[in-house]
């Protein structure tokens, strides 16, 4: 044989050689809610009810014990003392339902048919999750809420985030920390108001609550506006009293005309020197302060 075929052809037979002689399916896995009932159904595709059924039952301790046995044209033998009465055969198809299961009964089931190994799966007793609680650190405009969902009982392998109905992810205005059980909505705005709702699951149960969080209080952008539509009002009024007080001047009738006697000043001169500019200046000046209270209304917006 060429030199350059005894390297892959020894490879493949040791492959072959070396192959698990056992051709039983990989373990499953199976997952039943403490309290509730569970199938395990190898799925066998065959007729079953003239075959020898073993089903074995591995548990924490490690210790190997025969649960049920059931052999064509004899009594069912009694199951195992710690599954009795909880379990279901099915002779038809091999399938074992376990009733009322608690947590002692997790461990590796096996079933065999006529001696051979068929399915083994391991079997998970999981508690039910309750309704979750959600709770919230502050309700405020520009601060950091947190906003905390807690599962009182049971442990959630998931929890996700939905904000009126739409999912929320970790970006620029929030952040999920501690396996998603927090969220985190930096600066606060109004329209980050709504509806939350917190979902949690596990192999067994799904379960989710909801939570309304209304923020109070002025954002800065909104002060900056309170603050320059209170100036436009006392500029308003200012204005309005002062173009009263001139009226009343311009009227009073013991203003002399031309030059005073005693002081040898014009008193007309004297009057009304410099008010046309302040007066140009105060009629102006509130309509500045409305358009920049409006831009800081579209900031904030």
């Amino acid at each position: 044989m060429n030199s350059r075929w005894v390297l892959p052809v020894a490879l493949l037979f040791s492959g072959f050689l070396l192959r698990p002689l056992d051709t039983e399916a990989e373990k499953d896995h199976t997952f039943g809610a403490i309290g509730s009932s569970v199938l395990l159904d190898p799925e066998y595709g065959a007729n079953l009810s003239k075959s020898e059924v073993l089903w074995v039952y591995v548990g924490s301790n490690g210790h190997s014990v025969n649960i049920l046995d059931y052999v064509p044209n004899h009594t069912l033998a009694e199951p195992y003392e710690h599954f009795r009465s909880r379990l279901h055969f099915n002779a038809s198809n091999g399938s074992l339902m376990l009733k009322n299961l608690k947590p002692s009964d997790q461990g590796v089931f096996t079933i065999s048919v006529d001696g051979e190994k068929k399915w083994t799966t391991d079997l998970k007793i999981i508690e039910p999750l309750s309704k979750p609680l959600i709770s919230s650190n502050s309700s405020f405009v520009g601060v950091t809420i947190e906003l905390t969902c807690q599962v009182p009982k049971g442990k959630a392998s998931s929890i996700g985030w939905l904000l009126d109905d739409l999912s929320i992810t970790s970006g620029q205005r929030f952040l999920l920390l501690q396996n998603n059980s927090k969220l985190i909505i930096s600066a606060a705005k109004k329209s980050d108001c709504g509806i939350y709702t917190c979902v949690v699951e596990n192999p067994v149960s799904k379960q989710h609550t909801t939570y309304l969080l209304s923020v109070y209080g002025l954002s800065p952008w909104h002060y900056c506006t309170l603050g320059f539509s209170i100036a436009t009002l006392i500029t308003l009024v200012a204005v309005s009293s002062l173009m009263k007080t001139i009226s009343c001047l311009k009227e009073v009738k013991k203003i002399r005309q031309g030059v005073d006697e005693r002081t040898g000043i014009n008193v007309d001169v004297k009057l009304t020197e410099g008010v046309p500019a302040v007066l140009w200046f105060l009629l102006k000046l509130p309509f500045v302060l409305l358009i920049t209270a409006f831009v800081f209304w579209i900031l904030n917006e």
